[in-house]
């Protein structure tokens, strides 16, 4: 996916897969126009064009149908004063203890739009393979996301082992990549955490790394879990217990005053 000025230039680009397991689930990538002293690139008023190319890096056709796609575009209100122009270079990058204490039980959405709201806790949901749930989570200026995914022992007594079987990916408001990781299965308990981020903050986007870059906005951000198809041939159709530990550090701080508020637009086709 790109986002393109009338020139034809790119204003930035971005590529998402479905990972190691190879199973199809919803991906998403996003495409920024960012206003900035820095560069000299897309700064002007006008129509920007965004363009979507559907990959086979192989040339096997994955798939001979069509995919759904949806765009969504957000205006984010410019700040009503300067603020930082470089990402803060002190945070606290150690991984807490995952969050202990009894499951509680929350099933997964279906979507983005229909992601299920979740706060800091232990939560417990049942899914099977070629599943993909949403899940959403309030994370305010100044606050960190640490989150941990587990799943369950298989009682198939199947054998055999699935690289990344579990596949978490957090984005953030935008919809924009945060982080992932992907968690292999041989049919005992596993687990895998997401890596330390840093506190939300509107400086993080003069950060070189896109990890950090994408924490940029306070909001919900979004733990989307897949569980890859392959999983069924060794170890059956399940379903299987998946736990997500989740915390949310820090106190809450003011953020930037800005001129307005976000603003977002949609478009389903194919």
């Amino acid at each position: 996916m790109s986002l393109q000025n009338d020139q034809g230039v790119s204003c930035s680009v971005d590529t998402a897969s479905f990972g190691a397991a190879r199973s199809p689930h919803p991906i998403a990538a996003w495409g920024r126009r960012d206003i900035s002293p820095t560069t000299s690139l897309c700064q002007e008023a006008g129509t920007y064009y965004v363009t979507v190319e559907r990959v086979d890096p192989d040339g096997e056709g994955s798939s001979p149908d069509a995919w759904d796609l949806e765009l969504v575009a957000m205006t984010e209100p410019r700040t009503a004063k300067a603020g930082a122009t470089s990402a803060p270079e002190v945070w606290n990058s150690a991984s807490p203890q995952p969050l202990q204490g009894k499951a509680e039980r929350r099933h997964g959405g279906a979507g983005f739009a229909g992601a299920t709201p979740l706060d800091q806790g232990v939560w417990r949901d049942d899914i099977r393979p070629g599943r993909t749930f949403f899940y959403e989570v309030p994370v305010d200026w100044g606050q960190q996301l640490h989150v941990t995914a587990e799943l369950g022992s298989s009682d198939s007594g199947g054998t055999g082992y699935t690289p990344d079987a579990l596949d978490l990916a957090l984005y953030n408001p935008a919809r924009g990549h945060v982080a992932d990781v992907g968690v292999g299965y041989d049919g005992d308990q596993k687990s895998g955490s997401l890596p330390p981020l840093p506190p939300v903050d509107h400086a993080n986007r003069h950060a070189v790394t896109d990890q950090v870059g994408a924490m940029r906005f306070a909001g919900s951000y979004y733990l989307v879990a897949h569980l890859a198809e392959s999983v069924a041939d060794r170890f059956g159709d399940g379903p299987f217990v998946m736990t997500l530990r989740v915390r949310v550090s820090g106190a809450a701080q003011d953020g930037p005053s800005t001129w307005g508020v976000l603003a977002e637009g949609r478009l389903r086709g194919l």
